[in-house]
């Protein structure tokens, strides 16, 4: 499809959806999508085609009984001999069990098809969604407006904005974790990374094999160096999405990323708080039961350990995970005049709104070319590893930084006493005046209006 200039910003950003979808399915052919239409613009979330989660063994079993039964009759939808069962787990104690579902005939469908005739068979054995449900691909970019909200951009400001204050103290014995693309370690020489302490992390895969900056490689980078922007001396660690060398992007499954939520609390440095900048809309609207999970395990041990999760770049009211649990902070974009940002998500679920439209941070050096309309084929040079970047991505970790921050001022017990003195005081209808004059707003929820198109 062509783009003419009459088509404007919303067929624009639609466009945007089905060049990620074609990129991300290039990548991993054993995604299937789920959409409203049946045109990728219209989509709600990516799973696994034929892997679901089960929360135990006893639900496993059951589905054994269930599809086996299925299969004795010859059931017509299924692919003569399909398999089904448990999936060895590598997730430590069952917090995501992966289960095979039988493959569906060609023209029978997919596993979302399997899964309705489920949700109706198995409606007696417990509530719906409780038994199953899809292995979705979580994704730094999820939508129409997409997670970040654009490209990166060269920038001319000398510095990251808002700007770092190297050698500060604010953040000082706060241990944060970033869940995301990985460390350009490189990026380290920016004195607002490289600092004691020094950010560390797993390293990225950066470049494709012609020297080009990877679509999304630099989103962990980045969002580490806002938290320190905000935080100088929090002691940050970036992790990796990174499951398959071969297929490195800007997403990952539910189940790979309960792994990489719990290396970050297995850390020998247990982290007060996990900046996660990425996201999934899911089947039905329901909860993801792998997050659920993996927060029922760990708030046993940690009960003071919070997750800062951004909102989602939809425009849309719809619940997107984990940012819409009650346990996390779900936080959207506002604009530099402090309208909420054209693609931010909004409503009940979003719990706070920060600075995420055109933030300058820390990014690779080297030359990135377009790989979404209407920049296709754009080639962008950037040379003192930094970048202009938009999205609740990095309006996450202006949270965070902030929290850090509220940490080390106030004689406070935990990340949550942080979180819970500064939204107090912004809920009072106040703003918040912070470092660099970081502006951060919280609008009661439910915001019940569009935000403006700016």
């Amino acid at each position: 499809m062509t783009i003419t200039p009459g088509d404007g910003p919303l067929e624009a950003a639609r466009q945007r959806t089905r060049d990620q979808l074609e990129a991300i399915l290039r990548e991993d052919p054993e995604l299937i999508v789920d959409t409203e239409t049946g045109d990728l613009a219209d989509f709600n979330f990516l799973c696994d085609r034929q892997q679901i989660l089960v929360p135990t063994r006893a639900i496993a079993d059951r589905l054994d009984a269930y599809f086996g039964n299925r299969l004795d009759h010859e059931d017509q939808a299924f692919e003569p001999g399909a398999r089904h069962g448990l999936v060895e787990d590598t997730t430590r104690a069952g917090l995501a069990l992966r289960y095979r579902v039988p493959l569906r005939r060609a023209l029978a469908g997919n596993l979302l098809d399997t899964m309705g005739e489920m949700d109706a068979d198995l409606r007696g054995d417990g509530p719906p969604g409780e038994l199953f449900s899809p292995n979705h691909f979580v994704h730094v970019a999820p939508k129409a407006t997409c997670c970040p909200a654009t490209e990166p951009a060269e920038t001319g400001l000398p510095g990251p904005w808002p700007a770092a204050s190297p050698g500060g103290r604010a953040g000082l014995g706060v241990n944060v974790v970033v869940v995301d693309t990985g460390l350009y370690r490189p990026a380290l020489a920016q004195p607002w990374l490289g600092g004691s302490p020094k950010v560390t992390g797993v390293r990225e895969h950066t470049f494709d094999k012609h020297g080009i900056i990877r679509p999304y490689a630099g989103h962990g980078t980045f969002v580490a160096g806002v938290v320190r922007s905000l935080a100088p001396a929090a002691r940050v660690h970036v992790l990796s999405f990174q499951v398959n060398a071969a297929r490195p992007g800007g997403g990952v499954r539910e189940h790979e990323l309960i792994q990489r939520l719990d290396q970050a609390v297995q850390r020998s440095a247990t982290p007060h708080l996990i900046n996660l900048s990425a996201g999934t809309r899911t089947r039905l609207g329901r909860r993801s039961k792998a997050f659920e999970r993996w927060w029922d395990d760990v708030k046993q041990n940690h009960p003071d350990l919070v997750v800062v999760a951004a909102a989602g770049n939809d425009s849309s009211t719809d619940p997107f995970y984990p940012a819409s649990s009650s346990w996390a902070v779900g936080v959207g974009s506002i604009d530099h005049d402090s309208h909420v940002s054209s693609f931010s998500n909004y409503g009940p679920y979003v719990d706070i709104f920060a600075l995420g439209r055109n933030v300058v941070n820390a990014f690779p050096r080297g030359r990135y070319m377009g790989h979404e309309r209407p920049n296709i084929g754009d080639e962008r040079r950037f040379t003192r590893m930094l970048a202009r970047w938009s999205g609740t991505s990095f309006a996450a970790p202006m949270v965070t930084g902030l929290i850090a921050a509220e940490m080390s001022r106030h004689p406070l017990s935990s990340a949550r006493a942080a979180r819970d003195a500064r939204d107090a005081v912004l809920a009072q209808g106040h703003r918040a005046q912070g470092p660099a004059s970081t502006l951060v707003t919280v609008l009661s929820p439910p915001y019940d209006r569009p935000p403006p198109y700016i």
